[in-house]
């Protein structure tokens, strides 16, 4: 992911949301990380913050409620096969309606 392909993805989300790129940038850094681990792109957790800010989530604590779902993902997968971890991560995708080709989810 390059600086302007992420400076794009936070100029959608804040638009398409209630926050500000400022607010995005102060709150991702905790979440990213178990982003990663759990096979979800930047894009999708970007799209999945600005889709709870629209329904009146701040933002620190849309990514807090991401992070802690996206950590139980990851528990579960670990007790699961790895097929069973995908189709959990493919489960959070399609209940948040996060996808990086998806331009509606951060609306």
């Amino acid at each position: 992911l390059s600086s302007a392909e992420a400076s794009d993805t936070l100029f959608v989300g804040a638009l398409g949301g209630k926050t500000t790129i400022e607010q995005l940038s102060a709150s991702l850094g905790d979440v990213i990380p178990i982003a990663k681990a759990a096979g979800v792109s930047f894009d999708e957790v970007v799209a999945a913050v600005s889709a709870l800010t629209t329904q009146g989530i701040a933002t620190p604590q849309a990514t807090t409620q991401i992070k802690a779902l996206l950590s139980g993902v990851i528990r579960a997968g670990a007790k699961r096969s790895s097929h069973s971890r995908a189709s959990a991560t493919a489960g959070w995708r399609a209940a948040t309606n996060a996808s990086p080709t998806d331009a509606g989810a951060c609306t």
